[in-house]
């Protein structure tokens, strides 16, 4: 018996050395792949390698060790679905964090590391009762000029928090002059990583890096790693699960007066979910009133409906403000290329509009629409769901109507503007001269299309100024007067 299990273990041991099926011994190995899943592919603990090698870091040389790629297993292997969630999330935040980087000159990498801090969850909550998508204690958000009490916590907000946290890391890195270290500080702070500093006599991370406490030891490797899942997803058939509210187009809004959720909600039609959704740092379903002003995000159609109603009240005049749009990033290719906008995404179908809109705004046809939806008609209702694949072309913002009419909203459609004009137009309910914009009609284009292009106009506004009734109605070529937004 003991002579059967030495020829056994010798059988074995052959076969390790040659391989299984001619392949060699150390990438039979190394071959991984999640167990039970179909369509994921395999990989090698050489190619995580190189692929970590070959990263396009500006903020650290990224290492392969241990500890990266325990990280990268749970991206890619053991917690897909949850990954996925996350890149689909990105498509709401890496605008706004890419905006704020690239104004300031650092490095686009640091888009990253809220993925480490929160998963790109704006409400997450740390045991340590860290908040938000950068995961700040209330002491250093309020070091930062961030607001927290009853009504607000702008450790929610994604503009704010993201500014703070900004101010944070560059505070940090100006310091150390390592960026490295610098997220190493925000993590564990600056006099846990100066003591480390000194017991190990090096200002080299991965030399400081056992004199650290033991989350911030792999806070770098969990930074690599969450670049490597942004830079290869698509080598691991990892597919973008977008929320609801990344389908939207967004406006900010900045209103004084106190507003119930229940109010926007009936000015909108949106949900007071949706409208929580979108804006994670109010605390208490209403926009409390201050002097200042609180500053809201809004679908860009609801957001017009709501300035039309603050402008006919005795509230303050709203403003709008800058807003990175969900879908507007770049994620790269199976060749490693950067495209201008996610691969795939969704978008929520409002009242009035046209399949041809739609088009239009993403860049793409509508047959192109068609096909990817599975439509024998270009009939579409309100609230439903259609899919988006990336174009070759990028948004375009339609940056005349933002400059014309004092405000800096852009708004991702591409249509060709004409000058604006002046003109004495006098009607009863308009009884002073105004600004206009010329519109010519394009071809398959309704009157519904333009209100769906031009938040701040209105049908009825269409019909008065041009003098149409049911009647006469404009045909592809016409000119039409629009009014400039106000």
């Amino acid at each position: 018996m003991p002579r059967l299990c030495t020829s056994l273990l010798l059988i074995m041991g052959l076969l390790c050395h040659i391989g299984i099926a001619g392949q060699p011994e150390a990438d039979r190995i190394n071959v991984l792949t999640p167990k039970g899943l179909d369509g994921v592919p395999t990989f090698t603990e050489k190619d995580l390698e190189e692929r970590i090698q070959n990263l396009p870091s500006t903020v650290l040389f990224p290492q392969y060790n241990s500890a990266v790629k325990g990280y990268i297993h749970k991206y890619v292997m053991r917690s897909r679905g949850h990954t996925e969630e996350i890149l689909g999330r990105a498509a709401m935040y890496f605008p706004i964090f890419e905006e704020q980087l690239t104004e300031r000159g650092l490095p686009l990498d640091l888009r990253c590391l809220p993925i480490v801090e929160s998963a790109l969850n704006p409400n997450a909550v740390s045991s340590a009762f860290a908040v938000g998508l950068w995961q700040f204690m209330p002491e250093t958000a309020r070091e930062q000029g961030l607001r927290i009490d009853r009504s607000i916590d702008e450790r929610r907000d994604p503009y704010r928090s993201t500014e703070g946290a900004l101010d944070f890391l560059t505070k940090l890195y100006e310091r150390f002059g390592d960026w490295a270290l610098a997220l190493a500080a925000y993590n564990a702070g600056a006099g846990r990583v100066n003591r480390a500093i000194k017991k190990a006599n090096s200002t080299d991370f991965w030399k400081i890096r056992d004199y650290l406490p033991h989350e911030t030891r792999n806070y770098v490797p969990a930074f690599i790693a969450a670049m490597y899942v942004w830079n290869y997803a698509h080598l691991h058939n990892l597919q973008p699960q977008l929320p609801a509210e990344a389908a939207h187009r967004i406006a900010r809004v900045r209103v004084f007066n106190k507003l119930a959720f229940s109010q926007i909600s009936d000015l909108t039609n949106l949900t007071e979910s949706e409208i929580s959704a979108l804006n994670p740092a109010l605390r208490r379903q209403s926009v409390p009133a201050t002097k200042d002003g609180v500053t809201i995000n809004l679908p860009v159609f609801s957001a017009q409906r709501l300035i039309d109603f603050l402008a006919l009240t005795d509230h303050p005049t709203p403003h709008l403000l800058p807003a990175a749009q969900p879908g507007n990033y770049a994620q790269p290719n199976s060749q490693g290329q950067s495209q201008t906008k996610s691969r795939t995404f969704w978008h929520l179908v409002t009242n009035g509009e046209t399949l041809n809109a739609i088009a239009r705004n993403y860049g793409c046809t509508t047959d192109e629409l068609m096909e990817w939806n599975q439509l024998n008609t270009t009939t579409i209702r309100a609230n439903e769901h259609l899919i988006i694949h990336a174009s070759t072309q990028p948004f375009v913002p339609l940056e005349p109507v933002s400059r014309l009419s004092g405000i800096s909203c852009p708004r991702l459609v591409s249509v060709p503007i004409a000058p604006v004009r002046f003109e004495p137009i006098r009607s009863p309910s308009h009884p002073h001269p105004r600004l206009f914009i010329e519109h010519y009609l394009e071809r398959g284009q309704s009157l519904l299309d333009i209100v769906q292009i031009f938040p701040h106009v209105t049908l009825e506004t269409i019909l008065e100024m041009n003098n149409l009734d049911g009647n006469r109605m404009p045909q592809p070529g016409d000119l039409l007067r629009l009014p400039l937004a106000h």
